[in-house]
């Protein structure tokens, strides 16, 4: 077979045009392997700079903590020289405090001494006065009772949606399963509420109160089917009592001025027994 001069031509021709594109390629391998060369050491550089940038920061944090430790050493140094030079008075005001609380211990017990000696008719004076306060606040909290409390209620819970129309007061009931005392019973033909009157509510007798609720309808079966409602009332209310009555769903009642209002918002939800 003969080969001519052009296709020899030819042959060497694409022999250098695939050496060229091998060429071509080992170039840019060349070039993308030195950019990358290139982007680390930039990437290194970077990187020893933030290292310089922290050791620079912990020089600086060391430096101030050196500081900081020297400044306590040098008050701690101003404190022990100042608890030295004054610990004379120190022990001196601790021996005069000594002996005040000795001559204040020995005035509580002559206090005492003299409390004992005192006679039996000055004992029954101030029990007399005792109980004659202890009357008028009971006659204060009946007074509350009578003029505020029971002319109010039934209005007091109309507002509410509540048609109550019978107030029923003192109500006792004694049964073999116990016995209760009752200071208002407010009632319509579907519901009835227990109010508990006092002269200055606490939380004791909040939950006095709810025991007594638990206890209603066994011994008031009468109103074994009607829907059971709980309410305080008070002529002083602390607010912090207010507060554990309403989250225990009872209506709280109190005096403002020269009337009683409810003090539950329009939100609150009752608890049924």
């Amino acid at each position: 077979m003969t080969i001519t001069m052009d296709e020899v031509l030819t042959l060497f021709a694409d022999r250098d045009a695939r050496q060229r594109e091998i060429d071509e390629r080992r170039a840019a391998e060349a070039d993308r392997r030195a950019t990358e060369a290139d982007r680390r050491a930039t990437e290194a550089d970077r990187r020893a700079t933030e290292a310089d940038r922290r050791a620079t920061e912990a020089d600086r944090r060391a430096t101030e903590a050196d500081r900081r430790a020297a400044e306590a050493d040098r008050r701690f140094a101003e404190v022990e020289q100042f608890i030295a030079k004054n610990f004379a008075e120190v022990d001196r005001r601790a021996e005069e405090r000594r002996a005040e609380i000795e001559r204040m211990e020995a005035l509580r017990r002559a206090e005492t001494e003299l409390h004992m000696r005192q006679s039996k008719e000055e004992w029954e004076r101030q029990m007399k006065v005792l109980n004659q306060q202890m009357g008028k606040l009971s006659g204060r909290l009946g007074q509350f009772v009578e003029a505020m409390i029971m002319p109010a209620v039934v209005s007091l819970f109309r507002s509410r949606g509540i048609d109550v129309h019978e107030v029923h007061p003192n109500v006792t009931a004694k049964r073999p399963q116990g016995s209760i005392e009752i200071d208002l019973l407010v009632v319509n033909d579907g519901d009835v509420i227990a109010v508990e009157c006092k002269s200055r509510l606490n939380i004791e007798d909040v939950n006095n109160h709810l025991v007594r609720m638990s206890k209603i309808k066994t011994l008031l079966p009468t109103y074994r089917d009607k829907r059971l409602l709980g309410a305080v009332a008070t002529m002083v209310l602390d607010d912090q009592v207010g507060r554990y009555a309403y989250t225990k769903g009872l209506y709280v009642l109190a005096q403002s001025g020269e009337t009683v209002e409810i003090k539950n918002d329009m939100d609150f939800q009752p608890a049924y027994w």
